[in-house]
C-alpha cells in the first residue's frame, strides 16, 4: 500500500479512497432502509454529530428515547452489514 503525503498528513491511495467511498455507499444503503423513526435517529446522531439532547430536541423525543432508537438502529446496520439473519 503506498501513501500520498499532502503536507504533513498522508493521504490516502486511490485504492483506499474506492474502497472507502464504496463502504460509505453500502451503510447509507443499509441506513436507508432502516424504519423511519430509527433511521432519523440514528443519522442525527452519528452522521451529522448531534448531540443526545440536540437529536431529542430535533425529534421531540426524550433522551432515552434517543438512546434505545440508537441502539436498535446501530444493531440492526451491524446485523444487516454482516449478513445476521439472512
Amino acid at each position: 500500500m503506498r501513501l500520498r503525503i499532502v503536507g504533513d498528513i498522508p493521504a490516502p491511495s486511490p485504492e483506499e479512497e474506492a474502497l472507502a467511498e464504496e463502504r460509505r455507499s453500502e451503510l447509507l444503503r443499509y441506513l436507508d432502509e432502516l424504519p423511519d423513526k430509527l433511521r432519523e435517529a440514528v443519522a442525527l446522531r452519528h452522521v451529522l454529530a448531534f448531540s443526545e439532547r440536540e437529536t431529542a430536541e430535533a425529534l421531540g423525543i426524550s433522551p432515552g428515547t434517543v438512546k434505545s432508537r440508537v441502539s436498535r438502529g446501530l444493531q440492526r446496520l451491524r446485523d444487516s452489514m454482516t449478513g445476521v439473519g439472512e
